[in-house]
């Protein structure tokens, strides 16, 4: 898999895109389950980073219904009371 070759080879699985979102959101909001352990199993990674309108990948998630994920995300520390800013 391409994403875990970027991960081996060091790619920063923090950096934001113009919308502030990490590959963490973005593998979220697909509900990518594959790609979201990968990212998790990265270190260090931010469970509860905050794109430009104060969403974290568990929102995205949930949102979006991706049961799978949101409980990988709860596993893996995401803050259950993260309050979007809309």
């Amino acid at each position: 898999q391409i994403i875990n070759l970027l991960i081996q080879r060091g790619a920063n699985v923090n950096v934001h895109n113009a919308r502030g979102q990490t590959p963490l959101h973005i593998a979220a909001q697909q509900g990518d389950l594959n790609t979201v352990s990968l990212l998790l199993a990265s270190y260090p990674i931010d469970v509860n980073a905050r794109d430009r309108s104060g969403c974290t990948p568990l929102h995205l998630a949930s949102e979006n219904g991706h049961a799978q994920v949101v409980s990988l995300l709860v596993a893996h520390h995401a803050q259950l009371d993260a309050k979007s800013r809309g």
